[in-house]
């Protein structure tokens, strides 16, 4: 026995079937074949269903990113208003997200509505077809804007609609959303707390890109990467000379590793001769008139651009990450500082 809900059958009988229980049950015919006496469509009923009893598609070449999940998530428990779409069997044609939305929402039951009669060929360009038509439609972001502004209005929650707070002022402001990000740039499934795969002077090869586990400290690590090449441009996020335990964390989640280092034991001077040393060896290998970024929070940007003022031709700028919503760290005061400075070199590019 199941707890499924249970509705009549809305298939239609087959031509020349009569509605008694002594008359057979129509056919299937093999694939390739006429399959005239087999019920073919949609059913006309959504029926909810046990979640254990519905299985992925095999192979499913579709994947879903934390982020998107997240959406889902939000969505589902306002309203589900899109079933998920399954064969006979069980098996789902259309909704993996929806389904593993309603799993980490820890529902048992979920929407569904049948698809009759596909063979095993139609089945799996269904699939696909699922995923790559939508994403051939095309935005009218005129209109898109009138209807973000009218939801603002009424003080709804925007990103219900799949769009960023971020992407939505992009819009608003006259400019097109960025390209969503790629789902292969998600990196999940990752044990943070398990043993380290990298040993100190390890070069990773990514396409064209290297990676090194090294000492910024130390000037053969440099060498060891750039590999006689300058860069253009540095981005620096050193430790910030706080303990990770209670400043830095995943929303309670995520517990990382404390830094080997600058996690809180420097003094102000110390700090500030660590930060000139790595600075030194990035500007070593750096072109002329290269820009570096270096992140810092706010309370011990004294020390960073003590450091970096008797280093650097040029202080260009300072970038704020205003933080108007609530996030991590929100209520322990930190945010984060961007300093943009020129190279050391006098004379410029």
């Amino acid at each position: 026995m199941t707890n499924e809900t249970r509705y009549p059958d809305p298939r239609p009988l087959p031509a020349k079937a009569k509605s008694t229980p002594s008359s057979p049950a129509p056919k299937y015919r093999s694939q390739g074949q006429t399959r005239s006496q087999a019920p073919r469509g949609l059913a006309e009923r959504i029926v909810t269903k046990r979640i254990d009893s519905l299985r992925p598609f095999p192979n499913n070449p579709r994947r879903h990113p934390p982020s998107q999940i997240a959406a889902l998530i939000k969505n589902i428990k306002r309203v589900w208003t899109n079933p998920i779409l399954i064969d006979e069997q069980g098996t789902i044609l259309a909704g993996h997200g929806r389904l593993e939305a309603a799993k980490r929402l820890g529902m048992t039951e979920a929407p569904t509505l049948t698809v009759f009669g596909l063979s095993e060929s139609e089945k799996r360009a269904s699939v696909i077809a699922d995923n790559r038509l939508p994403e051939r439609a095309v935005w009218d972001f005129e209109l898109l804007k009138g209807h973000f502004k009218e939801l603002i209005n009424i003080d709804f929650e925007v990103e219900l609609t799949g769009f960023s707070t971020g992407e939505i002022d992009l819009l608003i402001d006259g400019r097109a959303p960025p390209p969503p990000a790629d789902p292969a740039d998600e990196l999940t499934g990752f044990a943070v707390d398990g043993p380290a795969v990298s040993r100190l002077g390890d070069i990773w090869e990514l396409g064209r890109h290297r990676v090194i586990c090294g000492d910024a400290l130390q000037g053969v690590s440099y060498e060891a990467l750039m590999q006689g090449q300058r860069a253009q441009m540095v981005l620096a996020d050193p430790p910030y000379n706080v303990p990770i335990s209670g400043h830095a964390m995943g929303r309670g989640k995520i517990c990382h590793r404390e830094f080997p280092m600058a996690c809180g034991e420097m003094s102000e001077a110390e700090f500030g001769a660590f930060l000139a040393l790595y600075m030194r060896w990035a500007i070593a290998f750096s072109q002329d008139g290269s820009i570096h970024y270096h992140f810092m929070d706010w309370r011990h940007l004294p020390e960073l651009l003590s450091a970096a003022r008797p280093l650097y031709a040029e202080w260009k700028n300072l970038l704020v990450w205003v933080k108007t919503n609530g996030g991590q760290a929100a209520f322990t005061g930190r945010s984060t500082n961007t300093s943009g400075f020129s190279r050391t070199a006098r004379r410029r590019t």
